[in-house]
Formats: structure tokens, C-alpha cells, sequence
């Protein structure tokens, strides 16, 4: 039984904002595992990078194919439009960019999985060119200036696809691998690159 003293009040997102975004992923990847899985009759490993050095947060690895995957996350009604991701992924066979947009049912005191945004090309290609904009800190200096960020470029929303299902997302993601586990030959070819400075 929910107690109602503790279930009405909400936890403060900004002030357990790592947190929150854990239990996004958590969601996603218990998801995405259910499909490779009960769909597709195979497993995933997963690996998280421990320094926010190369552009990805996540590893998805399926025998000798690997995706680099650099995770964000916006409530539905969000109004972003522009996105900061790294040009480490320019060069690195197997990146992509998966964008999870999510929202609370009070209701049933869940978290839900809306739609996906998806920037990348098949397993082996790396992450298309993010075109020539840079993105600026979040934050501004002494006299107001945000600084580029040279190592990140500064996306629209118009360069990703629209990906309403998690069925779909896998096969972006794992291109050889089909419905009942049929898969095509693959190749792993990454390698972790050198910070851009």
C-alpha cells in the first residue's frame, strides 16, 4: 500500500538532478534489453564511461559490434532546440547521439518513455558532421561572456530523426541484428581517440 504522507510529495528534480537521470537511463536500458532480448533472442552488454572525456556516457556492445552512445534526456514539452555534442564522435566508428524524451504520470507515480530523437548512421559509420557551429558554456565569465566550446558542436533538433518506438531504436542501433535474432556480419573497428582540446 502507498503511503500517502511520503507519495504526494515530490522529490525536487534540481536538487537530485544525477539521480533523476539515472533512473532515466535505468528505464531506457531496462527497455531496450526487454527488445534484445524477448524480440530478437539475444543479449547486450553494457559499459559506462567513467570520465567525460571522449562524447559517450554508454557502451552498448553485441559480440563484436559496439555503439558509443552520447545519452541526453528532456522532459516532452521542453522547449530545446539546440543540442551540444561532442566532435570526438565525428571519428569514432559506431557513435551516435540518442535523445530520450520522457514524462512523469502522476497518476501512476511512473516515469515514462515518450519518443527518441536519433543522430548516428549504421554500426560501423561514425557520427555524421555535425556542421560548423560551436557550442558556448553554459555558464558566462567575468564579464558576462559564455565561451565556445571548440570540442562540441551546437546541433538543431532538425538534424535528428523522430523514433517513436524502441523497436525502431534498436534497429538503428543494432542494424545487423533483426526480429528472432537473425543477424548479418559485423565488424568492430573502435577505438577511443585523443581528447580534443
Amino acid at each position: 500500500m502507498k503511503d500517502s504522507a511520503t507519495t504526494n510529495k515530490a522529490l525536487d528534480v534540481s536538487l537530485n538532478s544525477t539521480a533523476f537521470e539515472r533512473l532515466i537511463e535505468a528505464v531506457f536500458l531496462s527497455e531496450l534489453q526487454q527488445e534484445m532480448w524477448f524480440s530478437r533472442n539475444t543479449v547486450i552488454d553494457i559499459l559506462h564511461s567513467t570520465v567525460d572525456a571522449f562524447g559517450y556516457d554508454l557502451v552498448l556492445i553485441h559480440k563484436n559490434t559496439a555503439r558509443y552512445v552520447q545519452l541526453k534526456t528532456r522532459e516532452i514539452d521542453a522547449s530545446t532546440r539546440d543540442w551540444s555534442i561532442s566532435r570526438n564522435l565525428e571519428n569514432l566508428p559506431g557513435s551516435c547521439v540518442i535523445i530520450i524524451f520522457y514524462k512523469v504520470n502522476q497518476a501512476e507515480q511512473r516515469l515514462e518513455l515518450v519518443e527518441f530523437q536519433w543522430l548516428g548512421g549504421n554500426t560501423n559509420d561514425p557520427l555524421p558532421w555535425l556542421g560548423d557551429r560551436s557550442a558556448k558554456h553554459a555558464r558566462a565569465n567575468a564579464e558576462g561572456v559564455k565561451g565556445e566550446r571548440r570540442a562540441h558542436a551546437k546541433v538543431g533538433l532538425a538534424k535528428f530523426e523522430k523514433i517513436t518506438t524502441i523497436e525502431t531504436l534498436a534497429d538503428r542501433l543494432f542494424d545487423h541484428i533483426k526480429e528472432g535474432g537473425q543477424q548479418s556480419e559485423s565488424m568492430f573497428s573502435g577505438a577511443p581517440l585523443a581528447v580534443s582540446q
